[in-house]
């Protein structure tokens, strides 16, 4: 039984709620940034925005990695890679 369809439409939906996430943690970078030009916030509160962004994209990097290496172990182990 082929199950490449239903994979490839389970990573795109997790791929998608992934993405989802980056463009939010980047408007808050941009909102802490604009805070601290309007001498609304702290230096601190523009980095811990830009590491919680970057901590967003590390993760999703590592979840990616983490489905392709067990997907090539499904498929390995199903026989479909020689």
């Amino acid at each position: 039984m082929d199950m490449r369809p239903q994979r490839d439409a389970g990573a795109a939906h997790c791929t998608h709620l992934l993405a989802a996430r980056h463009p939010l943690a980047n408007l808050n970078v941009d909102a802490a940034l604009l805070a601290w030009r309007g001498n609304r916030a702290m230096i601190d509160d523009v980095v811990a925005a830009r590491r919680v962004a970057l901590d967003t994209r590390l993760k999703h990097l590592r979840l990616a990695a983490d489905r392709a290496q067990a997907q090539y172990d499904i498929d390995y182990l199903a026989g479909e890679i020689p």
